[in-house]
């Protein structure tokens, strides 16, 4: 049902190979309440098993909440609060992150132990703009902050710290120190997206003299990208 400032749904759903879907919310300018179990075991709907499960419950101005997802392999837990302001809901939320088969294969043990700190606003009309949010591995970190979507504006900030784990993934005889990359992801749409910025290695061996000779050990190069997400 919707009302003036109120907006209540309960909705059961069942599926014949067994996916299920169980809501129960109301949102008004008071209080938000949230309970949601949505489960895919067998994969025939979402492609492979999944399972999701909200609860919110708490005064508007930060009602505490929890989500766990899975899909597959991959999954993430996060609790933090959930506010209303205007006609916009503030998401802010930690906690482990499993990427999974999101990740090429050769680089699913670097993000073994990932974590991630989520600042998100998503207005009613459905625009998401982050906060400063980040993910975290071993190695280093990802930080994002900016419009997500419909037109991505993001600014990117990454870092490794670590590159320990990266040893396998170089070219033999390339070495690094730190590295740390700042750029920029914008366009219309993510289908339609420009990348650009700068990569900073730091203590850089490339194991070639010519190569070591013309780069140094802390070069600065430059980027911009036209990615083909569609």
């Amino acid at each position: 049902t919707l009302a003036a400032g109120v907006v209540e749904a309960r909705l059961q759903a069942r599926e014949e190979a067994g996916a299920t879907l169980d809501l129960d919310a109301r949102l008004d300018g008071e209080r938000l309440r949230a309970d949601a179990v949505a489960e895919d075991p067998q994969g025939r709907l979402a492609g492979a098993p999944a399972a999701l499960r909200l609860r919110v419950d708490g005064p508007a101005t930060g009602a505490p909440f929890t989500l766990s997802a899975r899909y597959a392999e991959a999954g993430l837990e996060l609790e933090g609060t959930a506010s209303r302001a205007g006609a916009a809901t503030r998401v802010q939320a930690r906690g482990p992150l499993r990427p999974g088969a999101f990740l090429p294969e050769e680089l699913r043990p670097l993000a073994a132990e990932a974590a991630l700190a989520l600042d998100a606003t998503v207005t009613d009309a459905g625009a998401v703009a982050l906060g400063p949010s980040r993910a975290t591995v071993p190695a280093g970190e990802v930080r994002l902050a900016g419009a997500a979507f419909p037109a991505p504006a993001l600014e990117v900030t990454a870092v490794v710290s670590d590159p320990a784990p990266l040893a396998g993934l170089l070219p033999e005889g390339w070495r690094f120190a730190a590295l740390a990359l700042r750029g920029r992801l914008a366009g219309p749409s993510w289908g339609d997206l420009t990348a650009e910025g700068a990569l900073a290695p730091d203590g850089l061996a490339t194991g070639i003299a010519a190569a070591d000779t013309l780069l140094g050990p802390a070069p600065r190069l430059a980027f911009r990208l036209r990615p083909d997400l569609r």
